[in-house]
């Protein structure tokens, strides 16, 4: 069975990367688009320098690893089974201020190591945010067997954890028709 083909989401150096590779070895966005197994819209928006919007999708579901900040596309992602490396900084006088003023501190930042509250996702926070450590874990992530395989079964506890697909709407109902009885 043929491998899926390996996308990378586009940095402005990576497109300025890929513009690059594209006028070396003179591919046309449709070859471009076949060997990335996306759209030839979703290429050339990239190499515009665009952003792909719903289009992203395909884009993530198509790729080997994700580098992402902390947000709700991490649980996307893990819900799509890619294998990422989640990343947050914010000002460092924001963060002085949440860690010495408010004392804000919490286990995990990222949604998929929030629902089993378990580091199923590497993170990396502020200073730890760094071009070597996002790219040695990327690396391990991508070359590893064995630690992707322990990324994609946390995935399916999390999934477990979560519930069934429809769970808020069978919630809301129940809930609807426990107020329908006392009502």
């Amino acid at each position: 069975m043929p491998s899926k083909p390996r996308t990378f989401l586009a940095s402005p150096d990576g497109i300025s990367q890929l513009n690059a590779a594209k006028a070396r070895l003179k591919l046309t966005t449709a070859a471009i688009a076949k060997l990335a197994g996306v759209s030839a819209d979703t290429v050339g928006r990239l190499l515009r320098g665009k952003r792909v919007g719903e289009a992203s999708v395909e884009a993530i579901a198509a790729a080997d690893l994700a580098i992402t900040k902390s947000g709700t596309a991490n649980l996307e992602i893990s819900l799509m089974g890619i294998p990422q490396v989640v990343l947050y900084r914010v000002n460092p006088i924001t963060a002085w201020v949440a860690r010495h003023v408010l004392r804000f501190s919490i286990p995990f930042m990222s949604p998929p190591n929030l629902v089993l509250m378990q580091p199923i996702v590497p993170e990396f926070l502020q200073e730890q945010a760094t071009p070597d450590n996002i790219t040695q874990t990327a690396l391990d992530l991508l070359l590893n067997p064995q630690r992707r395989q322990q990324m994609l079964d946390d995935y399916a506890k999390m999934r477990q954890a979560m519930g069934e697909p429809g769970v808020c709407d069978c919630a809301a109902l129940e809930i609807l028709g426990m107020l329908r009885k006392q009502g």
